[in-house]
């Protein structure tokens, strides 16, 4: 390239430079005109007279120039502008910095852009090899501007500042909040802490130490002198804010020094037992929510309720489970409804005092989590019997079929009791381990209400809550439910095509391994009949899934014994009464027992549990040693 045409390259650039300095609006055509002349200037260069001479480093000389005057030019202007600021009287000068310092960040930002190429061509590759004195573009000019424009004016521009935020403070006067932003974001974080956040915070102070405020011997002057001190808290935070750079502790150490000012340790003591006295009687909650609209603008004394407010919801809780002597330790019903109770009694009374205030509603929200999962119940009952296990075992009590005293009205209820606790337990891992058993043998043993809609809806709100992995196995053993039915009909109609063979009385339910929380079964040898019946089912299900493998529960299974006598049939039942003491069942079957062989009691109250399980008893709501012949 001729040197002509580099000459005319460098002046193009030095003139765009210019014109994006100092033009009103900058425009694509300069941004983009600029780049490629950068371009053109950096990948090429005039013919040397030493022809030995390198093109490679006569370009990395003509990138170097580039950088240097570029360098020279900012530091020249910026000049200028410091000199402009000195000309400014107080009163406008922050105004006048604000325009100043919004054109100058436009500029650097063009400027970083449009001579983007020789930060990639050169400048890197200084940086990578830790040369110093080279900086890109944009943090070049940002370090220039702190060095020429904000240190000679260290001293002036946070006077400016603190006068105005003074002046404002004392008079609430009207000033320029995003002029006065512009300047104090400007500011290195040692000009910041030095020259400014100190002296704010001692003028602070200065100004509050002065104010007179009323007593706080009663209730009423405690909230006159609440309200005052609400109303400087609110002023003095929502200003700072307005102003102050984000990512500053100057609003943390601001709340503190208020907080030392207005509420020392005698004044703050006062009123946190005049709080602890009004938390602790509800009739005194009217009161309270007077008092609340100012203390919520007071951190220290908002935390400090917030505190109460939970404590006292977690002893009451205690207390009332407590109070019960014991009756809730093998009671699910009575401990569950019991909890309820309290949280929507507690509830109530919170959302109108604090008219739904999200902090104070995470408080009461505390307070139960902590009663519901560290209770005496907890402590005495230990690992196995936890809120988690009596919570499974309301909610299998609800869902089987011939629960008394649930009518369909009371369905939406019961559900909402069952989420209220749910989203409490800490354990929710260990109430889905005894949910998925319960749950399994209502399954199996065809006991749930209103056609498992219930539970259905149970598992929707467990999975929205919890996700999709917690509820896969309930979701699937629904799924296989489903599917047994149909097969179960379409194994009908094949019997009866194939063999002419109609078993009405025949059902099986497909349950897929690792779904279902039954353990593997025992041999055993069918009677020849039922074999027959479980290898013609086995061929059918083959013929249909030739890769799978089938293993039959028996000990999940059910069936009825009939027997034929003089042409009749009958069947064997044991229903001589309806309602018998759980130790004299046992003993009746051992008496009935006894003359064949010696029974094992254990394995006796084994299947009396096996019955409760599959809804032929039922335990007395109120005398858990009664059973009640159901089926």
């Amino acid at each position: 390239m001729s040197e002509n045409n580099q000459t005319n390259n460098w002046d193009n650039i030095t003139r765009l430079i210019d014109e994006i300095w100092n033009g009103d609006e900058i425009t694509a055509t300069n941004y983009m005109d600029l780049y490629t002349y950068t371009w053109q200037y950096c990948t090429t260069c005039a013919p040397s007279e030493n022809s030995r001479q390198c093109i490679s480093d006569r370009q990395k000389l003509a990138r170097e120039n580039l950088y240097v005057y570029l360098e020279n030019y900012i530091r020249k202007n910026l000049e200028n502008v410091s000199k402009d600021i000195n000309n400014q009287n107080d009163e406008n000068c922050h105004q006048y910095f604000k325009q100043l310092h919004v054109k100058h960040v436009r500029i650097f930002a063009t400027l970083n852009g449009s001579l983007n190429y020789l930060y990639r061509c050169w400048i890197r590759s200084k940086l990578d090899l830790g040369r110093k004195n080279v900086y890109e573009i944009s943090v070049l000019a940002n370090q220039m501007w702190t060095e020429i424009v904000i240190k000679p004016h260290f001293h002036r521009l946070p006077k400016i500042c603190l006068t105005t935020i003074n002046k404002n403070r004392q008079h609430h006067s009207a000033f320029d909040v995003q002029s006065l932003k512009c300047i104090l974001e400007s500011f290195s974080n040692d000009i910041y802490k030095e020259n400014f956040e100190n002296e704010f915070l001692q003028a602070m102070e200065a100004f509050y130490r002065t104010k007179e405020t009323p007593s706080i011997e009663s209730n009423d002057e405690m909230l006159d002198y609440l309200k005052i001190v609400a109303e400087y808290f609110d002023y003095e935070i929502n200003q700072a804010k307005s102003y102050l750079p984000q990512g500053k502790t100057t609003i943390i150490k601001l709340i503190d020094l208020l907080e030392r000012i207005f509420l020392p340790d005698k004044i703050y003591n006062i009123i946190i037992e005049k709080l602890q006295i009004l938390v602790s009687y509800e009739n005194n909650y009217q009161k309270l929510s007077i008092l609340f609209e100012h203390i919520r603008r007071i951190p220290k004394l908002k935390n400090e309720l917030l505190k109460l407010i939970e404590n006292h919801i977690y002893q009451q809780g205690i207390n009332t489970i407590e109070s019960l002597n014991g009756k809730t330790s093998n009671d699910a019903i009575l401990y569950i409804e019991t909890i309820v109770d309290i949280h929507r009694r507690f509830l109530t009374s919170i959302q109108k005092t604090f008219v739904y205030d999200p902090s104070v509603i995470g408080a009461f929200d505390k307070g139960c989590a902590k009663f519901i999962n560290q209770n005496n119940i907890e402590q005495t009952i230990g690992s196995i019997r936890k809120s988690a296990v009596f919570l499974a075992h309301y909610c299998d009590l609800l869902l089987r079929k011939k629960r008394k005293g649930v009518i369909d009205d009371d369905w939406e209820d019961k559900l909402n009791n069952i989420l209220i606790i749910f989203n409490y337990i800490d354990d929710k891992d260990i109430f889905m381990k005894f949910y998925q058993k319960m749950f399994a043998k209502r399954l199996i043993n065809q006991s749930n209400v209103s056609d498992s809609f219930v539970d259905e809806s149970l598992i929707s709100q467990f999975k929205s809550k919890c996700g999709h992995e917690y509820t896969s196995k309930l979701e699937q053993m629904f799924k296989d439910i489903q599917l047994s039915k149909d097969l179960t009909n379409e194994y009908q109609r094949y019997q009866k095509n194939t063999y002419n063979n109609e078993i009405d009385d025949f059902s099986m339910m497909i349950l897929t391994l690792n779904f279902w929380p039954f353990s593997q079964p025992s041999s055993i040898i069918l009677p020849m009949k039922l074999n027959k019946t479980f290898d013609h089912f086995t061929k059918f299900y083959l013929m249909k899934h030739n890769s799978r493998k089938l293993t039959l529960l028996h000990q999940y299974s059910q069936g009825e014994l009939q027997m034929n006598l003089k042409n009749k049939k009958y069947r064997l039942e044991m229903k001589n009464k309806k309602e018998l003491k759980y130790s004299l069942l046992i003993q009746e079957v051992i008496e009935q027992l006894y003359s064949r062989f010696k029974p094992n009691i254990s394995l006796i109250k084994k299947c009396i549990d096996i019955l409760i399980e599959k809804g032929y008893f039922e335990r007395d709501a109120n005398d858990k040693d009664t059973l009640h012949y159901l089926a």
